[in-house]
């Protein structure tokens, strides 16, 4: 029974082990099988929320800048992978002074649908500094390094001083029975020659950091004129829809008003008989908050205008005391970058050896404008300042050599250069430089826009061309007959040409022109023939040629008859 009992006992047990046993397992697998399962589903739904919206961050290079007169166009390029889905790219390095209105968006290829786009400022962008601005920082911190160790150098020579001076003071107060004369004269003589010897080191540190804290100085203002503080930066965040996996190249183009450019010449002289050496530079400044980095340049005379609107006339109401109209104004221009084609570059090509600025610029012609594409790479630094690229150097043969003087203003003899036909130059408004034989002689303006076809030069006075002005007869020389008083006034000009050639010289001398019908102003008999009289502005122009020692006179005489009651600035 008891045997029955204990196996019974045994079969129930071992059935609730096998039941414990199996339930335990059972539960274990569930649990395992739910979190697998869990796992398998976060995995999916990972995986499909990445292949929904891919997110990117590129930086957006910029390759080339169309610089106008006012303002730029630039360029820039990139390429992103994107997934099947919406793709949010954000593309950097932009410039942060971007026209939303002139941004154009180009895709490099099909079947990917640009949803929409938005443009921001980023204002916790780094620091960024130019080449210069980082040899700059370098110097201005080998500097302050230096003022440091000047600095702990003049204390420790101070605290020398203080101890040499304590040590003298309390060698000199012992028992003076136990200190001789000579003792006394040795202690004082190395105290004085201790005492001048830190006095040269110190006086020595001073000039040093006196030197250190002037070049500080410069180096900080430079490096305040240098430093890019690009603590902004552009950046474009586009939403983007593509049917399949790709690599997208991508194309950015905005205008800014943060550059222009301004066209300045070197004109270099060389003799009286040589034709002018024209170099034609391009100044180029850029403000935009980047660093225009190995860029192509496309140089446009191009004046883009946000306001492109004719001008409209106002009604012209006549009222009392009342003339003229208004009109609206306005700038009947293209807009050049909402319209701008791609950029074809048509670069010349020739040997390296024979390689000249010419081979690199190509010059074109458009409706409105004309551009200068240049075939190298240019970095220009958003510091404000002017680089200045050579665009090519012409010789000008039409040139008239001379002198000039106007002896009423000064008896001054300038010698000129006169370039003829000087819209067969082509050139643009623009300063020019003038050297003669390698001496500056100053600026002039060049203004292509005038009716003038001729430009002149002045290069200089000559002291040997003696110029005199003398009064013949004076206000005296007054007849008063009826109501009608007449003056009659004279000079006399004498020119000498001291050189050891002869030299063409043309000099002008002004008379009055009636402003008043009762007024009659004539040119008397005795006035030598002039080359030209101007008669609306009242100037007689001379031209002569002078032989080596030659001395010539010249007389212009005028008769002024008006009412004798009338005052008159004469």
């Amino acid at each position: 029974m008891y045997r029955q009992t204990s196996l019974l006992f045994s079969y129930k047990e071992s059935r609730l082990v096998f039941w414990h046993s199996f339930c335990t397992t059972h539960f274990i697998r569930t649990k395992i099988t739910m979190i697998m399962k869990k796992s398998i589903i976060l995995t999916l739904c990972a995986t499909a929320f990445s292949a929904f919206t891919m997110a990117h961050t590129v930086k957006a290079d910029l390759t080339d800048a169309v610089v106008f007169l006012n303002g730029a166009e630039l360029h820039h390029n990139a390429t992103i992978s994107i997934q099947p889905g919406d793709n949010d790219i954000t593309l950097t390095h932009l410039s942060p002074m971007l026209d939303l209105n002139s941004l154009q968006i180009a895709l490099g290829t099909t079947g990917v649908v640009l949803s929409n786009y938005e443009f921001a400022v980023d204002h916790s962008a780094a620091k960024q500094y130019s080449p210069i601005a980082l040899q700059l920082k370098d110097s201005i911190d080998y500097y302050t390094d230096c003022l440091c160790r000047n600095a702990n150098e003049q204390q420790a020579i101070k605290d020398m001083q203080t101890l040499l001076q304590e040590g003298i003071k309390q060698s000199l107060s012992v028992d003076k029975q136990r200190i001789s004369n000579a003792n006394i004269d040795s202690q004082l003589k190395y105290y004085q020659q201790q005492h001048l010897l830190l006095a040269e080191q110190l006086l020595s540190l001073e000039k040093q950091q006196n030197i250190a804290n002037r070049k500080l100085e410069e180096f900080n203002k430079q490096f305040a004129q240098e430093e890019q503080a690009n603590q902004t930066m552009g950046t474009l965040r586009l939403k983007l829809n593509a049917s399949k996996a790709q690599t997208l190249p991508i194309a950015i183009r905005y205008f800014t008003q943060g550059a222009y450019w301004r066209m300045s010449y070197d004109m270099n002289i060389t003799a009286p008989t040589a034709p002018i050496l024209l170099t034609s530079k391009a100044n180029v400044i850029q403000r935009t908050g980047l660093t225009w980095e190995n860029v192509h340049l496309i140089l446009s005379t191009g004046r883009p205008s946000h306001n492109n609107t004719l001008p409209e006339f106002d009604t012209w109401f006549l009222r009392e005391q009342t003339y003229g109209y208004a009109a609206k104004r306005g700038m009947f221009a293209l807009n050049a970058v909402a319209t701008a084609a791609p950029v074809q570059y048509d670069f010349l090509e020739e040997e390296a050896g024979d390689a000249t600025i010419e081979s690199y610029v190509t010059q074109t012609e458009e409706q409105l404008s004309k551009e200068y594409i240049i075939d190298l790479p240019y970095t220009i630094y958003g510091n404000g300042k002017e680089q200045i690229i050579a665009l090519g150097v012409q010789q000008i043969q039409d040139v008239t050599y001379g002198y000039y003087t106007a002896p009423k203003l000064s008896s001054e003899a300038y010698f000129t250069a006169q370039i003829n036909n000087l819209q067969q130059l082509n050139l643009m408004s623009g300063t020019a430089h003038i050297t003669y034989n390698g001496t500056f002689y100053g600026d002039t303006r060049i203004n292509p826009n005038t009716t003038a076809d001729s430009l002149l030069l002045t290069l200089g006075t000559d002291p040997e061309i003696a110029v005199k002005r003398e009064l013949i007869s004076d206000y005296k020389a007054t007849k008063t007959i009826g109501s009608t008083t007449t003056k009659t006034i004279a000079y006399r000009i004498t020119i000498r040409n001291n050189k050891r050639q002869a030299t063409d010289i043309r000099w002008q001398e002004p008379y009055p022109v009636s402003g008043n019908k009762s007024i009659i102003v004539e040119l008397t008999d005795r006035t030598t023939q002039a080359a030209f009289n101007d008669t609306e502005r009242g100037i007689l122009t001379y031209e002569c040629t002078l032989q080596p020692g030659e001395s010539r006179e010249f007389v212009v005489e005028y008769k002024v008859k008006y009412p004798k009651n009338m005052r008159i600035n004469l």
